[in-house]
C-alpha cells in the first residue's frame, strides 16, 4: 500500500522538519553592555570555537576527517567571527602547536573512539557527547590553553568562567536544537503507520456510514407514527454488498481493532454531516433508482461515493486535517489506494485490504534513506553551495525546502544502487513541483545536473546518468 513514491514524500518531510529545528541553532552574540570581561570572555570564546574547526581539521580516520564534516563543525565554521579567529590564531606559532598536540591526544582518547563507534551504529546523541567532552575533558584541562588564556589582554579568572559557561550552553543549544537520527527515524515510522491507519480508517467509513443510516432506518420504523417510507424502507444502500464484503473482511476487522477505529464515537456529527452529503448526491439517489443490482453496481456505487462525495467534503477534510498533521498531504494518494481496493473487493480478491508494505525492501526504504540524507547532509550541502557558486545559479531562489530535496535526491542516487539515476531525479522533479515555488522543479533539476556530472568526474558516482 505505501509506495515509494509515498516514502519518499515522507522522507522529505520529516528530514524538512528535522533540519529546520537545526536551522535554529545560533553562536553567542558580543554582548550588548560590554566591559572589559565580557569583551574578554567572548574574544576567548570565538577562540575556542575556532580552535574547534582547527582540531577538526587535523583529526584523521581511515583517511578522512570525520569532525570536518559533523553537523556542529559545519554550524560553527561558516561563521565570519569564527572564520576570522581561524585565520588569525593559524599565524601563532605557539597555538597551532597546542592545537597538533591536542588533536593527536584527541584521536587517541576514548572520547573520539566512541564517537566513531557510536556514530556508526547510528547514535544521534554521539557528536553531542564528543564537543561537550573534548571541551571539558581535553582543552580545559590542557596548560598551554590556559597559558593562552592567561595572556589575552584584560585577561579574569572570572572572564575565563564565563568563556567556559558560554561554551557550555552553546553545545547544549546544538544538542537541544537537533533531533538525533534516532528520535527522526521515529517520526518518520510513526507517519508511515499514520497513513496505513488513514488508509484502513476510509475503508471502515464505508462501513460505519452504511451502519449508521442502518440505524436511522430502524428508529424511524420503530417510532409512534409512521410513514409508508420508514416502515417499507428501500434496504438496497443498506445492504449494499460491497459493504457487506467489508465488513466480513477479516483484515479489515482486525485493523479496524488495532487502530480502534468507530466513527460514529468519536465524531457523531461529522458522520451526520457526511451521511447528510452521501443521501442527497445524485449518486445516491441514481443508484437507489435503479431496477436491480449487482455486486458491479453496489462497489461503482461506493467508488463513486468517494471520489465526487467523501474526498470533496470540507468538513471531513478538516476533520482529518486537525486529527493528525500526518494526513495533510495524503488524502489525494490514499484516495487512489481506497478506490483501488474497492476494485479488488468487488473482483473477490481474498486479499484486497493491501499490507503497509509491499516487501522488506521497501519497508526498509524509507528509514535507511533518512539515515543517509541526515549522515550525509554536510557533505552534501557543501555540493549544493559549490553548484550555485560554479555555475552562477541566482541563490537567492534556492528554497530551504529545494535544499532538502536535493539533499534526500542526492541521498539516494548515492546509496541505493539498484535505483537508476533517472528514476530518482524525475521522483524528486515532481517533489519539488509539489513541495517548493512554482519553478523549483527546473531549478531542482538543473543544479542536480551539475551537481551529478561533477561526482562523476571525480569517480564519486558510479551509476550511469
Amino acid at each position: 500500500m505505501i509506495n515509494r513514491v509515498l516514502i519518499r514524500n515522507k522522507v522529505v518531510q520529516v528530514l524538512y522538519s528535522c533540519l529546520l529545528v537545526s536551522k535554529k541553532f545560533q553562536l553567542a552574540e558580543p554582548p550588548a553592555q560590554p566591559t572589559k570581561e565580557k569583551r574578554y570572555a567572548y574574544g576567548l570564546y570565538v577562540d575556542m570555537l575556532a580552535l574547534f574547526v582547527m582540531l577538526a581539521r587535523r583529526v584523521e580516520f581511515r583517511k578522512s576527517y570525520p569532525l570536518e564534516t559533523s553537523r556542529f563543525m559545519e554550524r560553527i565554521k561558516e561563521d565570519d567571527r569564527v572564520s576570522a579567529a581561524v585565520r588569525r590564531l593559524s599565524e601563532n606559532p605557539m597555538f597551532v602547536n597546542t592545537v597538533d598536540d591536542l588533536a593527536r591526544t584527541l584521536k587517541d582518547s576514548g572520547i573520539f573512539r566512541n564517537y566513531i563507534k557510536d556514530s556508526q551504529n547510528g547514535d544521534g546523541a554521539a557528536e553531542d557527547t564528543l564537543w561537550r567532552e573534548t571541551f571539558n575533558q581535553l582543552v580545559m584541562l590542557t596548560p598551554a590553553i590556559t597559558e593562552y588564556a592567561e595572556s589575552l589582554p584584560s585577561y579574569t579568572f572570572r572572564g575565563m568562567e564565563r568563556m567556559q559557561q558560554m561554551m557550555n550552553e552553546t553545545l547544549s543549544d546544538f544538542m537541544s536544537s537537533h533531533e538525533s537520527l534516532d528520535d527522526c527515524t521515529a517520526t518518520l515510522l510513526k507517519s508511515l503507520d499514520a497513513t496505513r491507519q488513514l488508509y484502513i480508517r476510509l475503508l471502515a467509513l464505508a462501513v460505519d456510514l452504511t451502519d449508521f443510516q442502518e440505524r436511522k432506518l430502524d428508529e424511524a420504523r420503530n417510532r409512534a407514527v409512521q410513514s409508508p417510507e420508514a416502515l417499507n424502507p428501500n434496504m438496497r444502500f443498506v445492504d449494499n454488498r460491497l459493504v457487506k464484503a467489508l465488513r466480513e473482511n477479516p483484515v479489515l476487522v482486525k485493523e479496524v481493532n488495532n487502530y480502534h477505529i468507530n466513527w460514529m464515537s468519536e465524531d457523531p456529527l461529522l458522520m451526520e454531516s457526511l451521511l447528510r452529503s452521501v443521501l442527497d448526491s445524485d449518486i445516491y439517489k441514481e443508484y437507489m433508482e435503479r431496477p436491480e443490482c449487482g455486486m458491479a453496481e453496489d462497489a461503482e456505487l461506493w467508488k463513486e461515493l468517494f471520489r465526487k462525495v467523501i474526498f470533496d467534503n470540507t468538513a471531513l477534510l478538516e476533520w482529518l486535517e486537525e486529527t493528525s498533521v500526518f494526513w495533510n498531504d495524503d488524502i489525494d494518494i490514499i484516495g487512489t489506494f481506497v478506490i483501488k481496493t474497492l476494485r479488488r473487493v468487488e473482483e473477490g480478491d481474498h486479499n484486497a485490504i493491501m499490507p503497509q508494505f509491499k516487501d522488506d525492501e521497501d519497508r526498509e526504504f524509507g528509514p535507511a534513506l533518512l539515515k543517509a540524507a541526515i549522515k550525509g547532509q554536510p557533505e552534501y550541502n557543501a555540493w549544493i553551495q559549490q553548484a550555485l557558486r560554479t555555475n552562477e545559479w541566482e541563490a537567492d531562489r534556492l528554497a530551504f525546502m529545494d535544499v532538502v530535496i536535493m539533499t534526500t535526491a542526492l541521498a539516494e542516487i548515492l546509496n541505493f544502487p539498484k535505483i537508476p539515476v533517472s528514476v530518482s531525479i524525475n521522483e524528486y522533479i515532481e517533489i519539488a513541483k509539489s513541495y517548493s515555488s512554482a519553478k523549483s522543479g527546473s531549478f531542482v533539476n538543473g543544479l542536480l545536473a551539475d551537481i551529478l556530472a561533477m561526482l562523476k568526474g571525480k569517480g564519486i558516482l558510479h551509476k550511469a546518468l
